[in-house]
């Protein structure tokens, strides 16, 4: 990866606020190791916006969606 002028690094609380959800909650997501890759700049943390669009890509859910080769017997 290669940053440019326009990339932007968003800090935890961005990353919470993104989606939705509160900064503790956020947190224990990464305490479970579940989270989206980051940088470590001393001691803070911070994620690319392509490294979290692709973390969320692989947590879509497909609950209520039946497949189309089940049969209805």
């Amino acid at each position: 990866m290669t940053l440019n002028a326009s990339a932007r690094l968003l800090s935890c609380q961005q990353v919470a606020g993104v989606l939705g959800i509160s900064v503790r909650t956020f947190e224990k997501i990464l305490a479970e190791g579940s989270g989206p890759t980051y940088f470590k700049i001393g001691n803070q943390r911070r994620w690319h916006p392509e490294d979290l669009d692709h973390w969320l890509g692989t947590r879509r859910s497909r609950r209520g969606v039946q497949r189309s080769s089940e049969s209805h017997g």
